[in-house]
């Protein structure tokens, strides 16, 4: 269902109040509800439907709700690496997934390259990666018991600075511009994404 998929995607934040462990998605499953009626659905069972794709119980029972919590699990590999990445998030290919009835068997090498080309992408991509390396250098340095205070002092220097980084970019980077880049990545570089681009098709 790309309708609902889409929708829920964009709405499945919608009801957080705040950063940390996501204890929000039956507030954004009634905003995504709200959302749907007000684009003039009727049918409260599909509503009941999409909304439940943000839903992030087990079992996940459909492909929509695996597609959007893989994506939404994978996102944090930005963070974490794919060394740090918990893998025991990621719906995708996990053992023992069940799709209405039929249960997927796993296949490690495919996720573990999912994993590895979700990291590459956003390598490429990010425009605030340099903002974000420039951080953990300062954090690196806050870290550092033994940090002197003129190291502290440089630390906040470079803290300040990425920060400002991170405001020039966002407020010059439209939302369009960001995904095209994303897409464009990985429809150029099919040798650096031969998981991510075997069966992606540009609209």
């Amino acid at each position: 269902d790309r309708y609902g998929l889409i929708r829920a995607i964009a709405l499945h934040d919608a009801g957080r109040l705040q950063n940390g462990p996501d204890v929000y998605e039956g507030r954004s499953g009634e905003k995504l509800k709200e959302h749907l009626r007000a684009q003039g659905i009727t049918d409260e069972a599909y509503i009941d439907k999409i909304a439940s794709f943000i839903n992030g119980k087990l079992p996940i029972d459909s492909a929509e709700a695996m597609i959007l919590h893989s994506c939404d699990s994978i996102d944090i590999v930005r963070v974490t690496g794919s060394v740090g990445f918990d893998r025991s998030r990621l719906p995708f290919g996990r053992d023992g997934l069940q799709q209405g009835d039929v249960k997927y068997n796993p296949d490690n090498d495919v996720r573990e390259a999912f994993i590895a080309e979700a990291k590459l992408l956003n390598d490429m991509c990010d425009p605030l990666k340099e903002a974000y390396d420039i951080l953990d250098q300062a954090n690196a340095i806050f870290g550092n018991p033994n940090a002197t205070g003129e190291e502290l002092e440089h630390a906040s220097e470079l803290r300040d600075q990425a920060l400002a980084k991170m405001q020039e970019i966002s407020a010059n980077t439209s939302n369009e511009d960001y995904f095209t880049m994303f897409e464009k990545t990985v429809l150029e570089n099919p040798d650096k994404f031969p998981t991510l681009s075997k069966y992606y098709k540009a609209e």
